[in-house]
């Protein structure tokens, strides 16, 4: 492996975790009782999930 071949999968492999590392942490945000994305969490809570759950329009259809 030569080192132009190197240097692209390292490039690839921080571009893809840029990319993904936000999409893994915020479900962990959506236990947070504030309503900041911010650190430190100023508590656990599933407040947000009930209000989810409780929108009628984000559920699917019934087939009939």
């Amino acid at each position: 492996m030569n080192s132009g071949s190197r240097g692209l999968r390292l490039y690839t492999v921080l571009y893809l975790v840029f990319l993904y590392l936000p999409v893994l942490i915020l479900p962990v945000f959506s236990f947070n009782d504030s309503i900041y994305v911010a650190l430190p969490m100023k508590g656990l809570t599933l407040q947000w999930w009930q209000e989810m759950v409780a929108q009628t329009g984000m559920h699917l259809p019934q087939r009939r």
